[in-house]
């Protein structure tokens, strides 16, 4: 079944992502730039088991309080909105399946971030960027 985009309806186009220690599909819309991972996906692409436990432990927080009225494009369940503190971006995971749809906007966000860690680890070699930017500076140097 074809799956569709949450924001603006669009059929979402899987795209084949792989590196030397990961193989998943995204799924992406070409409209309004938003991106779909299923569950699992996003851990993937985790550099390390110290990362997989970070990620693990900010997305498994209770969601927010409040209606969200997007829908899962994978299984149609209720997405609910959950902020990541650093930096501050509001993803939508679904209830049910547990996928993580990205907003173009919220992608952008991640990558700027990404962008600013690595200019201060060149100039102070700081510790590394953070789990979702290293996970966005992956998926956007591959699609």
């Amino acid at each position: 079944m074809a799956r569709t985009c949450p924001r603006c309806s669009t059929g979402l186009e899987p795209r084949s992502v792989t590196k030397d220690t990961f193989a998943i599909t995204v799924d992406d819309c070409k409209d309004c730039g938003g991106l779909f991972l299923d569950r699992g996906e996003l851990a993937r692409l985790a550099p390390d088991s110290a990362s997989v436990e970070e990620l693990t432990s900010q997305l498994s927080r209770e969601p927010e309080a409040g209606k969200h009225d997007i829908a899962c494009p994978h299984c149609t369940g209720q997405m609910h909105l959950t902020s990541i503190p650093e930096p501050e971006v509001q993803l939508d995971i679904c209830g049910g399946c547990k996928g993580i749809w990205f907003d173009q906007n919220e992608l952008e966000a991640l990558q700027k971030v990404g962008d600013r860690d690595a200019a201060h680890r060149e100039a102070d070699s700081a510790p590394g960027l953070s789990l979702l930017t290293d996970i966005v500076q992956i998926l956007t140097s591959v699609l």
